[in-house]
């Protein structure tokens, strides 16, 4: 039988300065995203990280279900209060922080499935959640939820568009939950500390991407559209090339590799 979080474990394992002070740990929630919405707007301060071992209503990008077994996987969100300069790359330093992670305590290699998917092999083993409280156009919190199947039979798991993985059936062993917490924090941290005005983030992002110079679909609208993925922009936005040579730019969409 899987074993909860332990906290005191995982406090003694954290390396970095800010996220991770204070840590939150429930054994079931409904989100940890609805969690850290409701203590953001009561004050907590950034840095702060909402664990639990169960979500009841866990989600990811475009309203999909993010379900995990108890005790199986990570489940996180981490509270920053970024600046508007900031904010658009929240998603890519949570991608990154995910495969830096990943790839230091599994020794498997990891890509990024535009815009915020970490792949193994081609089938998904991570996600990313950007969601944001603003005061009028101007971001006063985001939370940046991070979902990691850890130790888990991917064969459990509810039939997905997108074939998933997990760490355990990757490297054939169970993998310890509070190091790699441990380690994603500090990633996060790093990758957080880059100035804004870099181009460290989008071009570390942009080298980890499947999808550049492959035919893909993007479904974005309820639009389908067929192309070949020719760019990222520094924000994420994907730029695709029709066959008719037309250029499109999607900023959000569910993007597959076509056959």
């Amino acid at each position: 039988m899987l074993a909860p979080l332990s906290l005191p474990s995982l406090e003694a394992l954290l390396r970095a300065q800010v996220f991770g002070h204070p840590l939150a740990h429930r054994p079931d929630v409904d989100s940890t995203q609805e969690w850290g919405r409701t203590e953001a707007r009561n004050g907590a301060p950034e840095g702060a990280v909402f664990l639990t071992d169960y979500q009841t209503s866990g989600r990811g990008r475009l309203g999909r279900t993010w379900l995990a077994p108890p005790c199986s996987s990570v489940l996180a969100s981490l509270l920053v209060r970024p600046g508007a300069s900031l904010y658009p790359r929240l998603f890519m330093i949570g991608g990154l922080a995910a495969v830096m992670a990943i790839e230091a305590d599994c020794g498997v290699p990891c890509s990024i499935k535009w815009p915020n998917d970490v792949l193994i092999k081609g089938m998904k083993v991570a996600g990313v959640l950007t969601e944001g409280g603003f005061v009028g156009a101007v971001p006063d919190f985001s939370l940046v939820g991070i979902g990691i199947n850890v130790n888990l039979d991917p064969a459990t798991l509810a039939p997905t568009r997108y074939p998933a993985t997990s760490l355990s059936h990757e490297v054939g062993t169970a993998v310890d939950r509070e190091r790699l917490i441990a380690d994603l924090l500090l990633w996060f941290e790093r990758l957080y500390a880059e100035p804004a005005e870099s181009d460290a983030i989008p071009n570390l992002w942009r080298a980890r991407l499947d999808i550049l110079g492959r035919p893909v679909t993007i479904v974005s609208n309820g639009e389908a559209v067929e192309g070949t993925a020719t760019n990222v922009d520094s924000t994420g936005a994907l730029t695709l090339t029709l066959p008719s040579r037309e250029r499109r730019t999607f900023v959000a969409g569910d993007v597959s590799l076509s056959p």
